[in-house]
């Protein structure tokens, strides 16, 4: 039970990071979206090679590139995605990608210097009639929650010890009645045993 309860709280704490995350990340690529369509397209890069780091890259890709499908809950990102752009700026389907690999990204817009073992959040999003912006994030593999493991050691070391010491209570004035049993049955006196 102690290991259920500490899996669970582990499912829970990463399901709310997760969309901690993922929220974060529609808030950046909102932002850079939003700066590229008010910035002259000569200053996009600069704004682009700002913003990207080691865990981003921001590229702008013609319209004519295909992100593919996505499911319910990319769908749903999606549209928070397109009601986050500034009001009046150009209007294109928004595609969300949340469990792309690395090695399916095309090659020139990946992040750079990246760790390749990732999962990574790709996003599709317009700018203007001919642009779309490219966005990838990089996430890092979990780490192993190893605090939890040890919070469910200690929790089975601690229970089990209450109820080897529980058990020693309860078993030792049985242990005592059937040894005076035995003294009884091989026609030795009975030796006395506390009534409790």
């Amino acid at each position: 039970s102690n290991l259920a309860v500490a899996f669970w709280f582990e499912h829970g704490n990463e399901l709310q990071s997760e969309t901690l995350q993922t929220d974060r990340v529609l808030d950046r690529v909102a932002a850079v979206a939003t700066t590229l369509a008010a910035v002259p397209p000569d200053a996009r890069r600069v704004v682009m090679d700002t913003m990207s780091s080691h865990v981003w890259r921001f590229t702008e890709v013609p319209l004519r590139r295909h992100p593919g499908a996505m499911d319910q809950k990319e769908i749903r990102l999606a549209q928070r995605l397109s009601a986050m752009l500034r009001p009046g700026s150009y209007r294109a389907p928004v595609t969300v990608r949340l469990h792309e690999t690395y090695k399916t990204i095309p090659a020139d817009l990946r992040p750079f210097h990246a760790d390749h073992n990732g999962e990574a959040v790709h996003i599709y999003l317009p700018v203007d009639e001919h642009t779309r912006l490219s966005a990838v994030f990089l996430r890092s593999p979990a780490p192993w929650p190893v605090e939890i493991a040890i919070a469910a050691l200690v929790a089975i070391m601690v229970s089990s010890a209450a109820a080897t010491i529980m058990a020693r209570r309860v078993v030792r004035p049985l242990s005592e009645l059937t040894a005076a049993a035995s003294v009884v049955a091989r026609g030795g006196t009975a030796p006395h045993v506390a009534e409790t």
